[in-house]
């Protein structure tokens, strides 16, 4: 009896092969519970499929968008998505259920790109992609918007956001010169005391007055407490951005006046 029951263990610990319907196999593995047969691809491919049909007979249209976000789905989303209509996917879902869970797995881009696939011109998408625009609008996620933005050929808007962008790192240097002059005063005040006493007072023997000159800019960067030479390349920084957001302001701007002229001759054409 032992030896039956060591030969039956033996038994189990060695893989088996199993015959599936289209002719491949698959290796069934012992767990705990018994025998595990894997599961071949196109055992997977007929359970999605399987999924897929009883979620869209079945299931609620949260669910449903949430199990394509999770399998890289976006095409079928975006199909779901026009079935539906807006009707039964108003904005605010498209952009709670489809948009930031791409957005959270860094998949809103291929959205988009899904969507233009659809529909080059992105208009049955409109009133979603506006709602996802006031929504990072919103949440000052202004590089997203961006984004957004030009991916939608709003270029009016994209140029507005660009200027808005300007303005956050113009807010961002500020900040930074504040705490550079801030602790250069610091620095400056001991010096300041020590050239004053050897100088004797405020004037000196000589009659002559000494002095210690407020540091530059550039100066006060680099013997900031907050980091020196990386809060000057920080300044640096945010200074080729802006200059970067500017160009691109002007090439969002040009390109909404060409728009612009061609839908007034598509008019002209149309009389």
């Amino acid at each position: 009896a032992a030896s039956t029951t060591r030969n039956a263990a033996a038994a189990a610990a060695v893989p088996k092969q199993a015959v599936v319907a289209d002719g491949t196999t698959a290796t069934a593995r012992p767990t705990v519970g018994g025998l595990q047969i894997e599961v071949t691809a196109r055992d997977a491919k007929f359970r999605l499929s399987e999924c897929l049909y009883y979620l869209r007979r079945y299931g609620a249209v949260e669910i449903t968008l949430a199990f394509l976000v999770r399998h890289n789905m976006l095409l079928d989303a975006v199909d779901y998505m026009l079935a539906l209509g807006s009707d039964k996917l108003p904005p605010k879902m498209f952009v709670e259920h489809l948009a930031l869970p791409c957005l959270a797995r860094l998949r809103l881009m291929a959205l988009l790109d899904a969507m233009r696939q659809r529909d080059a011109t992105m208009a049955p998408f409109y009133a979603c992609l506006i709602e996802l625009c006031k929504y990072l609008r919103a949440a000052h996620a202004y590089e997203i918007l961006l984004d957004v933005q030009l991916a939608m050929r709003d270029t009016t808007r994209a140029a507005l956001t660009c200027i808005k962008l300007y303005q956050t790192l113009a807010d961002t240097m500020v900040a930074i010169v504040g705490d550079a002059m801030a602790d250069a005063a610091v620095v400056t005040k001991p010096a300041a005391a020590a050239a004053e006493a050897v100088g004797g007072g405020k004037g000196s023997a000589a009659g002559t007055v000494t002095t210690v000159e407020p540091p530059s800019l550039h100066e006060a960067l680099a013997k900031s407490s907050v980091g020196g030479s990386a809060a000057t390349a920080e300044f640096d920084r945010c200074i080729g951005e802006q200059l970067a957001y500017l160009q691109r302001a002007g090439e969002c701007l040009a390109a909404a006046t060409q728009q612009q002229q061609e839908r007034q001759q598509q008019r002209r054409a149309a009389r």
